[in-house]
């Protein structure tokens, strides 16, 4: 499966189960958002799972101003 494919069946499956910005009804594990498998995510790795999420907020998230979220960024992004 490419990283394209990936990503589309992620943003699929997610608004498929009603999944919304402020909360995912089963939150996504972070390996499977981590598309390049690098072990951080990137702002274009967070926006196919929450496309609705304003850069703001991305940034917000980035506490260590690293222009990633590491696993317990995303975390704290998705517990709100």
């Amino acid at each position: 499966m490419t990283h394209a494919t990936r990503a589309k069946t992620i943003l699929l499956a997610t608004l498929f189960a009603g999944a919304s910005t402020a909360a995912l009804a089963q939150p996504v594990e972070f390996a499977t958002i981590d598309i390049n498998g690098d072990g951080v995510l990137s702002m274009e790795e967070v926006q196919t799972l929450l496309p609705d999420l304003s850069d703001e907020d991305l940034f917000a998230a980035d506490t260590n101003a690293d222009g990633v979220l590491d696993e317990a960024e995303y975390q704290i992004l998705i517990d709100g």
